[in-house]
């Protein structure tokens, strides 16, 4: 949206504008361009530039276009182009970098470089052409540089009358005060015999500066040497281009700030490019962000550039106090161009002690209808600011209610979604802690299981996204046994072969149980396949080697593990070494024969540390 207005300014300027790309193509000619060009712009845009100009890459042109992409130094020149139709044009060209590559700002100097032509080519066009010439002309002696003539252009253009400008230098008049610039001047002019377009910044007699392009000729007149020059006032145009390299400066800024809220959630990553751009744009000597702390209702310093000490870091105000809280109150700018003059109004005033400050502007960051800061901008020397310098101030504080908006509805969602994990966590083992009440024999269990069953498979390499499911899942894995009568799961002897037939079907009671709750149904894979075996023969789909999920399989070999080494009623815990023998003669039939390898591993770990 910020390019497309761009565009929209320099399609109604005066001079030609184009954009060139880094792969050469047309990106944008304005209506003047399109003159310039003698071509429609439909037939020149995503077209590359050296296929509409056969042989331009001989001149200085290409040169300077393929300079500025990729070294990125601007150049001014004038040029002379042939158009398809074998005319002859001279433009004046200034070549600038910018965000999408090469900005061409254009000036058809082609009636001025006929009339220089013109004035040399007879006494009576000389005449005639000198002193109706729109662009103001001198003639005066090499040899001291007096002037012997001037036309009425440059009666306007400088303010001084034929009478009074004749028999002096321009030196003398004080028009140019640069002696060292017109002796460059002058000595390119001897070697060379012309200077064609050299920019100057000369004096009006009312002491205005303002910017010309001046040509100059040596010339021969009754076997004397003159200098024939011709200024064209070029400071509306140099005015309008650096206005136009500005904002496309602008454009630069703001596009890098939103590739930092886009790229980054981290605030204070985002509010120092915010700060500085702000500070490189609007030429500031310091910047700084007051966030609104929720809970104090109180604006505070969050983070700052350009400040000599870190005094500033302990702003603290509320709503309507001082500059900054009044910017809050009102939700408009608040500028203070002479801060000494108004220092009692600055609360924080001990805070600035040896900073030196003159000037002071604070903008509210409002998003959403809601003030969350302020953006403050401290000027050493006095500024009186335009119109665009605060509307480009008030633009940067919105990028940075964007910025401060994003985080804090990330922060706030990040909080949220780790309340509600919490909440998931605590209700689970909760679940699990019922299950082990139930069931007084295997009290504990549960939580044994599932320690050792994270261990086991994080030594596995599982991702620690993966983790979380297999936690869950451990401590849910008997969840299904809630749907076996309790004269089934608490019965003190053997069970019958139909009791068994339904004890086994605790798996599937599980998965019916967790597969509604979408949150579980990572978890399943203990809950519904840990009593499944790698020869095919468990329960309850009878799945074989890898068809059973890892985390089942990893979870078999710590549930027997467990249940061996626990005391029952019926009999005594095995010890440690019975365990693993037991378990590995398991091996390649009950279990992973990897699965045994891996527990085996972590166990030994365990006695080494021990």
């Amino acid at each position: 949206m910020v390019l497309s207005t761009s565009y929209t300014i320099l399609e109604h300027l005066l001079e030609g504008c184009q954009i060139i790309g880094f792969d050469w193509r047309y990106l944008f000619i304005n209506k003047a361009a399109e003159v310039h060009n003698q071509r429609p712009r439909l037939e020149l845009l995503e077209k590359v530039y050296t296929d509409m100009w056969p042989g331009i890459e001989s001149t200085e042109v290409y040169a300077a276009i393929k300079g500025c992409l990729v070294e990125r130094t601007p150049s001014r020149m004038e040029n002379r182009f042939v158009f398809p139709d074998g005319t002859v044009g001279w433009f004046s060209l200034s070549i600038q970098p910018v965000p999408q590559g090469v900005f061409i700002l254009s000036i058809d100097t082609t009636a001025q470089r006929k009339a220089d032509e013109a004035l040399k080519s007879s006494e009576q066009k000389f005449s005639i052409l000198f002193e109706k010439a729109a662009f103001a002309a001198t003639l005066s002696k090499l040899t001291d540089g007096k002037l012997v003539n001037v036309n009425e252009a440059f009666e306007r253009s400088f303010g001084y009358t034929k009478r009074e400008a004749i028999g002096k230098t321009t030196l003398e008049l004080g028009i140019n005060p640069d002696a060292e610039a017109w002796a460059r001047f002058l000595a390119a002019i001897k070697e060379t015999g012309s200077v064609r377009n050299q920019e100057m910044s000369l004096h009006t007699r009312a002491g205005e500066l303002r910017f010309f392009s001046v040509n100059g000729e040596l010339m021969d007149i009754d076997d004397e040497k003159y200098i024939l020059n011709s200024s064209q006032d070029i400071t509306e145009r140099k005015r309008a281009e650096e206005e136009i390299v500005h904002h496309l400066q602008n454009v630069q800024a703001l596009q890098k700030i939103d590739q930092a809220i886009a790229g980054s959630l981290d605030l204070n990553l985002t509010l120092s490019v915010v700060l500085e751009q702000t500070a490189a744009q609007l030429n500031a000597d310091a910047v700084d962000v007051l966030l609104l702390n929720a809970s104090s209702q109180m604006f505070e310093f969050a983070a700052g550039v350009g400040f000599r000490s870190r005094s500033i870091e302990r702003s603290r105000l509320h709503l309507g106090e001082g500059h900054a809280g009044r910017a809050a109150l009102e939700r408009g700018t608040v500028a203070v161009v002479d801060l000494k003059e108004n220092l009692t109004q600055f609360v924080r005033a001990s805070l600035l002690v040896g900073e030196g400050f003159s000037s002071y502007f604070g903008t509210p960051l409002i998003a959403k209808g809601q003030v969350n800061g302020v953006l403050e901008v401290f000027m050493r020397s006095p500024l009186d600011p335009d119109d665009n310098w605060l509307g480009f101030f008030k633009v940067l504080a919105g990028q940075a209610a964007i910025a401060v908006d994003s985080a804090s509805l990330f922060s706030e969602t990040k909080r949220s979604n780790s309340l509600l994990f919490e909440a998931y966590n605590t209700t689970i083992e909760g679940w699990s802690h019922a299950l082990d009440l139930r069931d007084k024999e295997t009290e504990g269990h549960t939580l044994r299981v599932t320690e050792m069953a994270v261990r086991l498979t994080r030594a596995a390499k599982v991702s620690e996204e993966e983790l979380v499911h297999i936690r869950r899942g451990a401590l849910l894995h008997d969840i299904g046994k809630m749907g076996v009568p309790d004269h089934i799961l608490l019965k003190p002897d053997k069970l019958t072969d139909e009791e068994w037939v339904l004890m086994k079907k605790h798996p599937v009671f599980a998965f019916d149980l967790l597969t509604p709750i979408s949150y579980l149904r990572p978890a399943l894979d203990i809950p519904y396949c840990h009593h499944e075996k790698w020869d095919g023969s468990g329960y309850p789909r009878g799945l074989k080697g890898e068809q059973i999920p890892l985390a089942a399989r990893l979870f078999a070999v710590v549930d027997v593990w467990d249940a061996l080494r626990s005391d029952r009623p019926y009999r005594k815990g095995w010890e440690m070494e019975k365990i693993l023998e037991h378990i590995q003669t398991l091996s390649g039939t009950h279990f992973d024969p990897k699965a045994v390898e891996l527990f085996i591993q972590v166990i030994a770990e365990d006695k080494d540390s021990a």
